[in-house]
């Protein structure tokens, strides 16, 4: 999830059995690894959700793999 927040997704993508078509932005360049971090760890852990905390660092390691759009959704469609 890091990679969508980093970099944004466009196409469609599948969530549940109901199809999406849009496109989100990235916020590399407005937010830090931390920023980041703390937004997947509040929403892994909301709404029901029961995902481990997300630390700065996988953050970081997605941020140093260069990355568009159009990758996240060609590379990481699940």
């Amino acid at each position: 999830m890091s990679r969508v927040v980093l970099y944004g997704l466009q196409g469609q993508v599948t969530v549940n059995g109901q199809s999406y078509n849009g496109a989100m932005p990235g916020f590399a360049s407005s937010l830090t690894d931390d920023q980041i971090s703390q937004i997947l760890t509040y929403v892994g852990s909301s709404w029901g959700n029961n995902a481990s905390a997300v630390a700065a660092s996988v953050v970081a390691a997605e941020r140093a793999k260069p990355g568009t759009p159009a990758d996240n959704d060609k590379h990481y469609p699940e």
